[in-house]
C-alpha cells in the first residue's frame, strides 16, 4: 500500500491547476535548497485512526499541512486555490483511495527568512488501511 504522503503527492502533481503553477515541485516536509518558486510542501501533523473493542479499525484520518510558496502573495493564493480541487472529492492516486477535507487556511503571509509568501492549508486525509 502506498503511504498517504505518496498518494497526496501523486494527486497534487496530477492536478492540472497545481502542475500549471508548480510543475512537479511538491516536496515532503521541506523544499530542496534552491527550489524554483512556486512550489508546494506537505507535512503530516497528526496521525489518527479509529479503534473499536476488537482493536484498531481500518479507517485513518491523518492531518496534513500543505504549504504553497511563491515570490508573490497572489501566486501563493492561486496555488492554494488550485489545491482546493482535492477538497471533499474521492481520489485514487499513488495506489490509495482517499478523501481530503479542508480544515483551515492561513495566509498569504510573508516568510521572514526568504521574504517570499506562504499560504498554509490543513487537510484531513480520510482513507482505509489495507
Amino acid at each position: 500500500m502506498a503511504s498517504p504522503e505518496a498518494a497526496l503527492i501523486a494527486a497534487l502533481t496530477a492536478n492540472a491547476g497545481v502542475s500549471a503553477l508548480a510543475g512537479g515541485r511538491v516536496f515532503i516536509a521541506g523544499a530542496r535548497q534552491g527550489a524554483t518558486y512556486p512550489y508546494v510542501t506537505i507535512q503530516r501533523i497528526v496521525t489518527a485512526g479509529a479503534v473499536h473493542l476488537d482493536g484498531p479499525a481500518d479507517l485513518e484520518w491523518p492531518l496534513f499541512q500543505i504549504d504553497c510558496w511563491a515570490t508573490k502573495a497572489a501566486d501563493a493564493l492561486a496555488l492554494g486555490e488550485a489545491i482546493r480541487a482535492i477538497d471533499a472529492v474521492e481520489i485514487t492516486a499513488g495506489g490509495l483511495t482517499f478523501t481530503a477535507t479542508l480544515q483551515d487556511q492561513r495566509g498569504p503571509a510573508p516568510d521572514e527568512e526568504t521574504r517570499n509568501f506562504r499560504v498554509s492549508q490543513d487537510y484531513r486525509f480520510w482513507h482505509e488501511r489495507n
